[in-house]
Protein backbone atom coordinates (compact mmCIF):
# COMPACT_ATOMS: atom_id res chain seq x y z
CA UNK A 1 0.00 0.00 0.00
CA UNK A 2 1.48 3.27 -0.70
CA UNK A 3 2.59 5.24 1.96
CA UNK A 4 0.18 8.02 1.20
CA UNK A 5 -2.75 6.17 1.16
CA UNK A 6 -2.66 5.87 4.90
CA UNK A 7 -4.09 9.05 7.06
CA UNK A 8 -1.20 11.40 8.83
CA UNK A 9 -3.15 9.66 12.16
CA UNK A 10 -2.20 6.57 11.87
CA UNK A 11 1.30 7.18 11.13
CA UNK A 12 1.43 8.94 14.47
CA UNK A 13 -0.11 6.20 16.47
CA UNK A 14 2.52 3.87 14.20
CA UNK A 15 5.34 5.98 15.15
CA UNK A 16 4.28 6.34 18.95
CA UNK A 17 4.86 2.49 18.77
CA UNK A 18 7.79 2.56 17.28
CA UNK A 19 9.29 4.88 19.12
CA UNK A 20 7.80 4.29 22.43
CA UNK A 21 7.80 6.96 25.34
CA UNK A 22 10.89 9.36 25.44
CA UNK A 23 13.17 8.18 28.36
CA UNK A 24 13.44 12.20 29.27
CA UNK A 25 9.83 12.22 28.98
CA UNK A 26 9.09 10.71 32.60
CA UNK A 27 9.11 13.32 35.28
CA UNK A 28 9.97 11.26 38.53
CA UNK A 29 13.81 10.98 39.45
CA UNK A 30 16.19 8.03 39.03
CA UNK A 31 15.70 6.53 42.42
CA UNK A 32 18.27 4.85 44.26
CA UNK A 33 17.65 1.85 42.90
CA UNK A 34 17.70 2.62 39.63
CA UNK A 35 20.18 -0.39 38.20
CA UNK A 36 23.47 0.43 36.46
CA UNK A 37 24.98 -1.83 33.72
CA UNK A 38 27.97 -3.52 32.83
CA UNK A 39 29.71 -2.44 29.45
CA UNK A 40 33.35 -3.52 27.99
CA UNK A 41 34.99 -0.83 27.04
CA UNK A 42 37.62 -0.07 23.68
CA UNK A 43 40.86 -1.97 25.00
CA UNK A 44 38.30 -5.13 26.56
CA UNK A 45 38.20 -3.56 30.23
CA UNK A 46 34.47 -3.55 32.23
CA UNK A 47 33.43 -0.54 33.16
CA UNK A 48 29.77 0.45 34.89
CA UNK A 49 27.20 2.60 33.15
CA UNK A 50 25.70 4.93 35.40
CA UNK A 51 21.77 5.16 35.56
CA UNK A 52 22.01 8.50 34.20
CA UNK A 53 24.24 7.66 31.44
CA UNK A 54 21.83 4.43 30.23
CA UNK A 55 19.06 6.84 29.72
CA UNK A 56 21.20 9.33 28.01
CA UNK A 57 22.05 6.31 25.38
CA UNK A 58 18.09 5.79 25.14
CA UNK A 59 17.22 8.54 24.00
CA UNK A 60 19.99 9.04 21.55
CA UNK A 61 18.76 5.56 19.94
CA UNK A 62 15.11 6.83 20.02
CA UNK A 63 16.31 10.39 18.25
CA UNK A 64 18.29 8.51 16.06
CA UNK A 65 15.03 5.76 14.90
CA UNK A 66 13.22 9.46 14.88
CA UNK A 67 15.58 10.94 12.31
CA UNK A 68 15.33 7.88 10.12
CA UNK A 69 12.04 8.29 10.05
CA UNK A 70 11.65 11.65 9.36
CA UNK A 71 14.35 10.91 6.17
CA UNK A 72 12.23 8.87 4.87
CA UNK A 73 9.91 10.60 3.04
CA UNK A 74 8.42 14.70 2.89
CA UNK A 75 5.55 12.58 4.50
CA UNK A 76 7.02 11.44 7.03
CA UNK A 77 9.00 14.47 7.77
CA UNK A 78 5.88 16.59 8.25
CA UNK A 79 4.29 13.87 10.13
CA UNK A 80 7.73 13.45 12.44
CA UNK A 81 8.74 16.86 13.47
CA UNK A 82 6.70 16.45 16.51
CA UNK A 83 8.35 13.45 17.77
CA UNK A 84 12.15 15.00 16.99
CA UNK A 85 11.63 17.99 18.92
CA UNK A 86 9.09 16.97 21.95
CA UNK A 87 12.62 15.92 24.09
CA UNK A 88 15.57 17.85 23.68
CA UNK A 89 18.74 16.39 24.55
CA UNK A 90 21.79 18.30 23.76
CA UNK A 91 25.68 19.01 25.35
CA UNK A 92 27.55 20.47 22.56
CA UNK A 93 27.53 24.34 22.64
CA UNK A 94 27.79 24.40 18.51
CA UNK A 95 24.59 22.64 18.73
CA UNK A 96 22.52 24.28 21.16
CA UNK A 97 23.21 27.58 19.33
CA UNK A 98 21.66 25.85 16.37
CA UNK A 99 18.77 24.35 18.18
CA UNK A 100 17.99 28.13 19.32
CA UNK A 101 18.29 29.94 15.68
CA UNK A 102 16.23 26.24 14.32
CA UNK A 103 13.32 27.45 17.40
CA UNK A 104 13.76 31.25 16.16
CA UNK A 105 13.12 30.55 12.68
CA UNK A 106 10.18 28.54 13.35
CA UNK A 107 8.13 28.90 16.64
CA UNK A 108 5.78 26.42 16.50
CA UNK A 109 8.34 24.06 16.75
CA UNK A 110 8.76 24.79 20.98
CA UNK A 111 5.16 24.00 21.25
CA UNK A 112 5.98 20.33 20.94
CA UNK A 113 8.73 20.34 23.61
CA UNK A 114 8.25 18.73 26.63
CA UNK A 115 11.54 18.29 27.91
CA UNK A 116 14.95 19.60 27.85
CA UNK A 117 18.31 17.42 29.20
CA UNK A 118 21.60 19.42 28.54
CA UNK A 119 24.10 16.61 29.91
CA UNK A 120 27.80 17.71 30.82
CA UNK A 121 30.09 15.10 28.18
CA UNK A 122 33.19 14.71 29.60
CA UNK A 123 35.15 14.76 26.01
CA UNK A 124 33.52 18.83 24.93
CA UNK A 125 34.57 19.55 28.73
CA UNK A 126 31.55 22.00 29.51
CA UNK A 127 31.29 21.98 32.92
CA UNK A 128 29.71 25.24 33.42
CA UNK A 129 26.67 27.15 31.87
CA UNK A 130 28.39 30.18 31.44
CA UNK A 131 30.90 28.86 29.15
CA UNK A 132 30.67 29.30 25.52
CA UNK A 133 27.12 31.74 26.32
CA UNK A 134 25.22 28.26 26.73
CA UNK A 135 22.96 30.53 29.80
CA UNK A 136 21.75 32.85 27.13
CA UNK A 137 20.69 29.70 24.68
CA UNK A 138 19.18 28.15 27.33
CA UNK A 139 17.03 31.20 28.36
CA UNK A 140 16.83 31.53 23.89
CA UNK A 141 15.36 27.90 23.92
CA UNK A 142 13.23 27.92 27.37
CA UNK A 143 11.22 30.86 25.81
CA UNK A 144 9.73 29.01 23.18
CA UNK A 145 8.76 26.20 25.25
CA UNK A 146 5.66 26.77 26.67
CA UNK A 147 4.48 23.60 27.27
CA UNK A 148 7.60 22.47 28.97
CA UNK A 149 7.33 19.30 31.52
CA UNK A 150 10.82 18.69 32.06
CA UNK A 151 13.69 20.38 32.78
CA UNK A 152 17.55 18.76 33.68
CA UNK A 153 20.92 20.43 33.55
CA UNK A 154 23.79 18.57 34.77
CA UNK A 155 26.57 21.05 34.47
CA UNK A 156 26.36 23.99 37.25
CA UNK A 157 24.27 26.78 36.98
CA UNK A 158 26.91 29.79 37.76
CA UNK A 159 25.40 31.97 40.35
CA UNK A 160 25.45 35.08 37.48
CA UNK A 161 23.41 32.64 34.69
CA UNK A 162 20.69 31.24 37.85
CA UNK A 163 18.70 34.08 37.72
CA UNK A 164 18.12 34.10 33.89
CA UNK A 165 17.16 30.89 33.27
CA UNK A 166 15.22 30.27 36.67
CA UNK A 167 12.92 33.92 35.33
CA UNK A 168 12.82 32.40 32.16
CA UNK A 169 10.92 28.81 33.77
CA UNK A 170 8.99 30.70 35.88
CA UNK A 171 7.54 33.27 33.35
CA UNK A 172 7.16 31.26 30.28
CA UNK A 173 6.47 27.60 31.90
CA UNK A 174 5.63 27.59 35.16
CA UNK A 175 2.27 26.05 34.96
CA UNK A 176 3.06 23.32 33.20
CA UNK A 177 6.98 22.17 34.91
CA UNK A 178 6.58 19.02 36.43
CA UNK A 179 10.28 18.02 36.86
CA UNK A 180 13.42 19.95 37.56
CA UNK A 181 17.03 18.89 38.04
CA UNK A 182 19.47 21.70 38.90
CA UNK A 183 23.35 22.07 39.37
CA UNK A 184 24.27 25.21 40.87
CA UNK A 185 26.50 27.56 42.23
CA UNK A 186 26.57 27.84 46.36
CA UNK A 187 26.14 31.78 46.17
CA UNK A 188 22.46 30.98 44.30
CA UNK A 189 21.34 28.99 47.41
CA UNK A 190 19.29 31.90 48.46
CA UNK A 191 17.39 32.38 44.85
CA UNK A 192 16.07 28.57 45.18
CA UNK A 193 13.06 28.61 46.87
CA UNK A 194 11.49 32.25 45.54
CA UNK A 195 12.77 30.85 41.78
CA UNK A 196 10.12 27.67 42.32
CA UNK A 197 7.76 29.04 44.46
CA UNK A 198 5.40 29.71 41.42
CA UNK A 199 5.89 26.26 40.04
CA UNK A 200 3.27 24.58 41.95
CA UNK A 201 2.24 21.77 39.77
CA UNK A 202 5.72 19.69 40.42
CA UNK A 203 6.05 16.43 41.26
CA UNK A 204 9.77 15.98 41.37
CA UNK A 205 12.82 18.34 42.39
CA UNK A 206 15.96 17.60 42.37
CA UNK A 207 19.09 20.49 43.70
CA UNK A 208 22.75 19.77 43.44
CA UNK A 209 24.30 22.70 45.69
CA UNK A 210 28.02 22.77 45.11
CA UNK A 211 30.49 23.15 47.74
CA UNK A 212 31.91 26.53 48.03
CA UNK A 213 35.61 27.24 47.73
CA UNK A 214 35.95 28.74 51.02
CA UNK A 215 33.95 27.72 53.95
CA UNK A 216 31.29 30.10 54.32
CA UNK A 217 29.25 30.47 57.78
CA UNK A 218 26.42 32.18 55.86
CA UNK A 219 22.68 31.28 56.39
CA UNK A 220 19.29 30.93 53.90
CA UNK A 221 18.00 34.64 54.63
CA UNK A 222 15.98 34.28 51.41
CA UNK A 223 14.17 30.84 52.31
CA UNK A 224 13.46 32.17 55.83
CA UNK A 225 11.66 35.53 55.49
CA UNK A 226 9.43 32.72 53.21
CA UNK A 227 7.00 31.46 55.87
CA UNK A 228 4.07 29.81 53.10
CA UNK A 229 6.45 27.11 51.35
CA UNK A 230 4.36 24.87 49.70
CA UNK A 231 3.98 22.48 46.91
CA UNK A 232 0.71 20.70 47.09
CA UNK A 233 2.16 18.10 44.05
CA UNK A 234 5.52 17.41 45.36
CA UNK A 235 6.31 13.53 45.45
CA UNK A 236 9.88 13.30 45.32
CA UNK A 237 12.77 15.86 46.66
CA UNK A 238 16.69 15.23 46.30
CA UNK A 239 18.79 17.36 48.07
CA UNK A 240 22.39 17.12 47.30
CA UNK A 241 25.62 18.59 47.72
CA UNK A 242 26.49 21.39 50.37
CA UNK A 243 22.55 21.13 51.51
CA UNK A 244 23.11 21.59 55.61
CA UNK A 245 21.42 24.84 55.81
CA UNK A 246 18.64 24.05 53.26
CA UNK A 247 17.73 20.84 54.56
CA UNK A 248 16.78 22.80 57.84
CA UNK A 249 14.37 25.20 55.66
CA UNK A 250 12.07 22.35 54.51
CA UNK A 251 10.52 21.34 57.74
CA UNK A 252 8.69 24.48 57.39
CA UNK A 253 7.59 23.72 53.78
CA UNK A 254 4.22 21.89 53.06
CA UNK A 255 4.78 18.92 51.10
CA UNK A 256 1.06 17.01 51.09
CA UNK A 257 1.66 14.66 48.54
CA UNK A 258 5.67 13.81 49.64
CA UNK A 259 6.80 10.32 49.27
CA UNK A 260 10.45 9.96 48.12
CA UNK A 261 13.09 12.01 49.77
CA UNK A 262 16.89 11.89 49.30
CA UNK A 263 19.29 13.42 50.97
CA UNK A 264 23.04 13.32 49.94
CA UNK A 265 25.67 15.30 52.38
CA UNK A 266 28.72 13.94 50.21
CA UNK A 267 31.76 14.92 52.14
CA UNK A 268 30.00 16.77 54.67
CA UNK A 269 31.40 17.07 58.86
CA UNK A 270 30.68 20.02 60.01
CA UNK A 271 27.32 21.86 60.70
CA UNK A 272 25.36 18.85 60.22
CA UNK A 273 21.44 19.70 60.21
CA UNK A 274 19.05 18.05 62.89
CA UNK A 275 17.67 15.50 60.22
CA UNK A 276 15.27 13.72 62.36
CA UNK A 277 13.79 17.23 62.80
CA UNK A 278 12.81 17.47 59.29
CA UNK A 279 11.71 13.61 59.29
CA UNK A 280 9.32 14.39 62.57
CA UNK A 281 7.36 16.13 60.25
CA UNK A 282 7.62 14.89 56.90
CA UNK A 283 8.76 11.34 57.56
CA UNK A 284 5.26 9.83 58.72
CA UNK A 285 4.31 9.81 55.17
CA UNK A 286 7.47 8.89 53.36
CA UNK A 287 7.39 5.50 51.34
CA UNK A 288 11.78 5.83 50.23
CA UNK A 289 14.43 7.50 52.03
CA UNK A 290 17.44 7.67 50.95
CA UNK A 291 20.29 8.99 53.45
CA UNK A 292 23.96 9.08 52.37
CA UNK A 293 26.13 11.03 54.86
CA UNK A 294 29.26 10.22 57.02
CA UNK A 295 28.10 11.35 60.00
CA UNK A 296 26.59 8.33 61.99
CA UNK A 297 22.67 9.11 62.27
CA UNK A 298 20.26 7.64 64.75
CA UNK A 299 18.72 4.74 62.54
CA UNK A 300 16.43 3.68 65.57
CA UNK A 301 14.70 7.16 65.83
CA UNK A 302 14.69 7.43 61.92
CA UNK A 303 12.84 4.53 61.45
CA UNK A 304 10.33 4.81 64.22
CA UNK A 305 9.30 7.79 62.61
CA UNK A 306 8.40 6.20 59.35
CA UNK A 307 6.73 3.61 60.13
CA UNK A 308 5.44 3.66 56.28
CA UNK A 309 9.18 3.53 54.75
CA UNK A 310 9.21 0.49 52.28
CA UNK A 311 12.80 1.40 50.88
CA UNK A 312 15.43 2.88 53.17
CA UNK A 313 19.31 3.97 52.48
CA UNK A 314 21.69 4.48 54.56
CA UNK A 315 25.73 3.99 55.44
CA UNK A 316 26.16 0.44 56.44
CA UNK A 317 29.85 2.60 57.94
CA UNK A 318 27.69 4.17 60.29
CA UNK A 319 28.32 3.69 64.42
CA UNK A 320 24.86 1.78 65.47
CA UNK A 321 26.73 -1.08 67.09
CA UNK A 322 23.61 -3.09 65.17
CA UNK A 323 20.96 -1.20 67.00
CA UNK A 324 18.85 -0.54 63.78
CA UNK A 325 15.05 -0.89 65.28
CA UNK A 326 13.20 0.06 68.24
CA UNK A 327 10.49 -2.22 67.41
CA UNK A 328 10.41 -4.58 64.67
CA UNK A 329 9.58 -2.47 61.34
CA UNK A 330 7.03 -4.53 59.33
CA UNK A 331 6.76 -2.77 55.97
CA UNK A 332 9.75 -2.36 55.40
CA UNK A 333 11.42 -4.41 52.23
CA UNK A 334 14.38 -3.15 50.61
CA UNK A 335 16.97 -1.66 52.12
CA UNK A 336 20.06 -0.22 50.14
CA UNK A 337 23.78 0.08 51.69
CA UNK A 338 26.31 3.40 51.46
CA UNK A 339 29.79 2.40 52.66
CA UNK A 340 31.29 -0.59 52.65
CA UNK A 341 34.71 0.54 50.98
CA UNK A 342 36.46 -1.80 53.53
CA UNK A 343 34.45 -4.74 53.97
CA UNK A 344 36.13 -7.00 50.78
CA UNK A 345 39.49 -5.55 51.11
CA UNK A 346 39.72 -4.21 47.40
CA UNK A 347 40.56 -0.23 45.64
CA UNK A 348 41.93 2.24 47.52
CA UNK A 349 40.67 0.96 50.79
CA UNK A 350 43.62 -2.20 50.42
CA UNK A 351 45.93 0.60 50.40
CA UNK A 352 44.42 2.05 53.36
CA UNK A 353 44.72 -1.15 55.41
CA UNK A 354 48.78 -1.20 55.02
CA UNK A 355 48.64 2.49 56.24
CA UNK A 356 46.27 2.54 58.91
CA UNK A 357 45.02 -0.67 59.55
CA UNK A 358 43.40 0.28 62.78
CA UNK A 359 40.78 1.96 60.87
CA UNK A 360 40.26 -0.74 58.82
CA UNK A 361 39.23 -2.79 61.43
CA UNK A 362 36.87 -0.71 63.01
CA UNK A 363 35.39 -0.26 59.57
CA UNK A 364 34.58 -3.68 59.14
CA UNK A 365 33.63 -4.71 62.45
CA UNK A 366 30.86 -2.10 61.84
CA UNK A 367 29.51 -3.55 58.86
CA UNK A 368 29.72 -6.51 60.24
CA UNK A 369 27.63 -5.68 63.53
CA UNK A 370 25.35 -3.27 61.43
CA UNK A 371 24.56 -6.34 58.74
CA UNK A 372 23.89 -8.78 61.59
CA UNK A 373 20.66 -6.84 62.29
CA UNK A 374 19.03 -7.78 58.92
CA UNK A 375 17.00 -10.51 60.53
CA UNK A 376 13.25 -11.43 59.85
CA UNK A 377 12.37 -10.52 63.36
CA UNK A 378 13.25 -7.42 63.06
CA UNK A 379 12.29 -6.46 59.12
CA UNK A 380 9.42 -9.03 58.95
CA UNK A 381 9.04 -8.09 54.83
CA UNK A 382 12.74 -7.79 53.70
CA UNK A 383 13.08 -9.39 50.46
CA UNK A 384 16.07 -7.33 49.00
CA UNK A 385 19.19 -5.79 49.94
CA UNK A 386 20.90 -4.15 47.72
CA UNK A 387 24.84 -2.59 47.73
CA UNK A 388 24.76 0.89 45.59
CA UNK A 389 27.90 2.07 45.67
CA UNK A 390 29.09 1.47 41.87
CA UNK A 391 32.86 2.34 42.71
CA UNK A 392 32.90 -0.59 45.04
CA UNK A 393 31.28 -2.96 42.27
CA UNK A 394 34.41 -1.92 40.41
CA UNK A 395 36.93 -2.61 42.13
CA UNK A 396 35.63 -5.92 42.99
CA UNK A 397 35.77 -6.61 39.17
CA UNK A 398 39.09 -5.14 38.78
CA UNK A 399 40.12 -7.80 41.98
CA UNK A 400 38.12 -10.65 40.41
CA UNK A 401 36.36 -10.47 43.87
CA UNK A 402 36.81 -10.33 47.38
CA UNK A 403 40.57 -10.33 48.44
CA UNK A 404 41.21 -13.83 49.91
CA UNK A 405 40.79 -14.07 53.69
CA UNK A 406 38.61 -12.77 56.20
CA UNK A 407 37.34 -10.53 53.15
CA UNK A 408 35.81 -13.61 51.59
CA UNK A 409 34.61 -15.37 54.54
CA UNK A 410 32.89 -12.04 55.28
CA UNK A 411 31.27 -12.15 51.54
CA UNK A 412 29.86 -15.71 52.02
CA UNK A 413 29.18 -15.41 55.75
CA UNK A 414 26.67 -12.32 54.64
CA UNK A 415 25.19 -14.15 51.68
CA UNK A 416 24.37 -17.14 53.75
CA UNK A 417 22.49 -15.00 56.55
CA UNK A 418 20.55 -13.68 53.36
CA UNK A 419 19.82 -16.92 51.81
CA UNK A 420 18.81 -18.50 54.77
CA UNK A 421 15.90 -16.08 55.70
CA UNK A 422 14.79 -15.90 51.68
CA UNK A 423 16.49 -12.14 51.39
CA UNK A 424 18.16 -11.44 47.99
CA UNK A 425 21.66 -9.89 48.40
CA UNK A 426 22.51 -7.76 44.92
CA UNK A 427 25.08 -5.48 43.50
CA UNK A 428 23.82 -1.76 42.03
CA UNK A 429 23.27 -3.74 38.75
CA UNK A 430 20.51 -5.94 40.23
CA UNK A 431 22.57 -9.13 40.00
CA UNK A 432 23.45 -10.88 43.00
CA UNK A 433 26.48 -9.73 44.89
CA UNK A 434 29.74 -11.28 43.77
CA UNK A 435 28.31 -11.69 40.14
CA UNK A 436 30.82 -10.38 37.93
CA UNK A 437 31.00 -9.34 33.96
CA UNK A 438 32.16 -12.43 31.32
CA UNK A 439 33.36 -12.22 27.75
CA UNK A 440 30.42 -14.43 25.55
CA UNK A 441 33.39 -16.41 25.03
CA UNK A 442 34.01 -17.31 28.56
CA UNK A 443 30.52 -17.64 28.86
CA UNK A 444 30.24 -19.66 26.23
CA UNK A 445 33.16 -21.96 27.45
CA UNK A 446 31.60 -22.51 30.90
CA UNK A 447 27.87 -23.60 29.25
CA UNK A 448 29.83 -26.15 27.53
CA UNK A 449 31.66 -27.57 30.37
CA UNK A 450 29.12 -27.61 32.64
CA UNK A 451 27.15 -29.58 29.93
CA UNK A 452 30.07 -31.82 29.52
CA UNK A 453 30.01 -32.31 33.13
CA UNK A 454 26.12 -33.34 32.97
CA UNK A 455 25.99 -35.85 30.22
CA UNK A 456 28.90 -37.80 32.12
Amino acid sequence: MPVAALPPELWIKILDVAVQDDPILEPMLIGPFAESSWYEMVFGDWWLRQPHEALQLRQRQTYAMKKAFTQTCKLFAQIGAEYMYRSILVSDPKRLRKLCSVFDGNTKLGWWTRAIYIYSDDRLGVRDLSVLDMDDCVVSLVRHCPNLQVFIADPQIGSGSFSAIADALRTYCSTSLRSIQWKIAFASQTKVVPAILSMRNLVAFQIDLNYPAAESTGTLPGIRQIMDVSFPCLKQLSLRGAIQDFVEQISMWTMPELSSLKLDFKACLHDFPDVIEVLAIHGPQLEVLDINSIPTLDVPSILSICPNLTTFCFSLDWQLEGNLIQNAHKKLRNIGLYGLRHAFGVGYARETAQVNPFETVIMRRRNDINFASFVKSNFPSLCLIRVLEPGLLNDLNKNNGPAEGICYDRWERWWEQCASQRIRLEDCTGNLLGTLPQKEEEFEDDESDATGSVVE
